[in-house]
């Protein structure tokens, strides 16, 4: 039962995505050998800090954990749902290797180009924003050329995402590192203050073990 709930959860999904999203609907079988290894039973574990917006100092610390919990096929891609500790979502969320580039993600009733490697850097891939209580407007992603070292993780590329408001104006920004093979090493969040100029950073995550099935 939950696998057929499961099923008619992902072709909603891409049926009502293919409405609002620019990229093709995935057609994949990569699992563990695309951008981000997937495979159920995969582990991803994060420290979290979280920064004072005035002095920048460490508020708090946590942690955080993303998992692989199931996959499944439909139409020839397959897609491997994942549940993160620090979001108490409703929705199922699945990730998908398109290819040994690109890594796609479906939340609630979205899919949307989540990481990408390129060869020149620049904006890659637009989606809607559905998750904030600002008026609509749209992510972009951007991503870069290039490879950073994050801690003990050498050759991390890094992408961006930034979230205008139905006016315009960025407000928040994501900020990507992931190690190919073994995924996303670090993730920074900013908002913008008041005076819709100056950003900062609300917490980070590292990750502290990757536990691979």
């Amino acid at each position: 039962m939950y696998k057929v709930l499961l099923l008619l959860t992902i072709t909603c999904a891409v049926i009502s995505c293919s409405k609002n999203n620019s990229i093709p609907p995935p057609t994949s079988t990569i699992g563990a050998n695309g951008l981000m290894p997937l495979a159920v039973g995969n582990q991803w574990n994060y420290a979290q800090k979280f920064y004072d917006s005035a002095s920048g100092t460490v508020d708090s610390t946590s942690t955080d954990l993303i998992s692989i919990i199931q996959q499944t096929t439909v139409n020839d891609t397959t897609y491997f749902q994942q549940v993160q500790s620090s979001k108490l979502e409703t929705w199922a969320s699945f990730y998908v290797n398109t290819d040994s580039n690109t890594l796609i993600k479906i939340d609630s009733s979205y899919y949307y180009t989540f990481f990408k490697r390129v060869t020149s850097k620049g904006p890659v891939a637009n989606s809607p924003d559905t998750v904030t209580s600002k008026c609509k407007g749209e992510n972009t992603l951007y991503a870069y050329t290039g490879d950073t070292t994050i801690g003990s993780y050498t050759g991390c590329l890094k992408n961006v995402v930034t979230t205008t408001d139905c006016t315009g104006q960025p407000f928040q920004q994501y900020v990507y590192y992931l190690q190919p093979g073994t995924g996303i090493v670090r993730i920074e969040y900013y908002l913008i203050k008041n005076d819709n100029v100056t950003w900062y950073l609300k917490y980070t995550e590292d990750l502290t073990s990757f536990i691979k099935k």
